[in-house]
């Protein structure tokens, strides 16, 4: 049953006019080939960005995060003995 209505789906897609059709993906490619360097300049401005993000990141984890976690640490270690800071 859901696989002759699965086909009837696929008869109504291929009914829609070819003209229209036509007409959308010839938009389309017009809109591909003037995005084309714009979408290859996100591209590389996003794997920048990444790449920043990434070191940002890894500069946070080496550098403060182990004084922080350093200093939490011997601050719980203080309050669990009960010795003032």
């Amino acid at each position: 049953m859901s696989h002759s209505h699965s086909r009837s789906t696929d008869q109504l897609k291929c009914s829609v006019p070819g003209n229209r059709s036509q007409l959308a993906s010839d938009a389309q490619l017009q809109l591909c080939s003037l995005t084309t360097t714009s979408c290859v300049l996100t591209f590389i401005s996003l794997i920048f960005l990444c790449v920043c993000l990434c070191h940002i990141l890894w500069l946070v984890s080496v550098a403060i995060l182990p004084q922080t976690s350093l200093q939490n640490f011997y601050f719980c270690a203080s309050t669990l003995k009960g010795e003032p800071l």
